[in-house]
């Protein structure tokens, strides 16, 4: 029975990424070369090694500190989040474990935010990343390889936490953290927000349902009081 629902999750993966595929083909590839060489030299990179398995061989090596289920957030259910929670282009934006920095091309390139940093754990990531900026002279995006905790988000206007399986403890710490930012700024976060912890700290301003590949859920726009 454990094999069947292996098979099945694995062939669905499958399916939804060649269905994204086609989608960000004509959507967005087809209107900006640069960013679908960026993208497509990214798939290239993990082509033989999935950032699934990466993110499994690290969590084996780092038991006391795994990253936990990878995932990312497709180009068209983040575009649908920030256009709905009325986030303008001129923002900076923050993307907190954003695993191979897809996304935050995406957001930099397509959707042309002011500037935009990505965050993450894993260093593979964040060096093949920086290599891939590099390549392309992308500019005014930055990423680091540090601990949600430990990174400065000063200068940020939208900070995007995409984990949706991170334990109460995490979450508490993540927002202790974020008490310290100006008031007004920006979080979106998904199946949860801050104020369920941080009553009197943060306004909800907006709540949505997007679909991610493993379903649909919450997704909240919460400002610092």
């Amino acid at each position: 029975m454990r094999f069947l629902k292996a098979f099945w999750i694995s062939c669905w993966v499958r399916i939804f990424h060649v269905w994204q595929f086609f989608i960000n083909l004509f959507k967005y590839y087809l209107w900006d070369w640069k960013f679908f060489l960026v993208d497509f030299t990214i798939l290239l990179l993990y082509f033989f090694r999935t950032p699934f398995r990466h993110v499994r061989i690290y969590d084996e090596s780092h038991p006391d500190h795994p990253i936990g289920p990878y995932g990312e957030t497709d180009f068209s259910t983040c575009d649908k989040i920030l256009r709905e929670f009325g986030i303008s282009k001129d923002l900076s934006i923050a993307d907190m474990g954003c695993g191979r920095g897809r996304l935050c091309f995406w957001l930099r390139l397509v959707r042309g935010h002011r500037s935009v940093l990505g965050v993450e754990q894993l260093p593979l990531f964040i060096e093949r990343a920086q290599k891939v900026q590099r390549w392309f002279h992308v500019s005014n995006l930055t990423f680091l390889n540090q601990d949600w905790n430990e990174v400065s988000l000063t200068g940020i206007d939208v900070i995007y936490f995409y984990g949706s399986a991170l334990e109460e403890d995490t979450i508490v710490a993540l927002g202790t953290k974020l008490l310290h930012l100006p008031p007004g700024t920006k979080i979106i976060t998904t199946t949860y927000w801050f104020g369920e912890f941080f009553p009197d700290a943060f306004q909800l301003e907006k709540k949505t349902r997007a679909r991610f590949i493993w379903g649909k859920a919450d997704v909240y726009l919460q400002t610092i009081r």
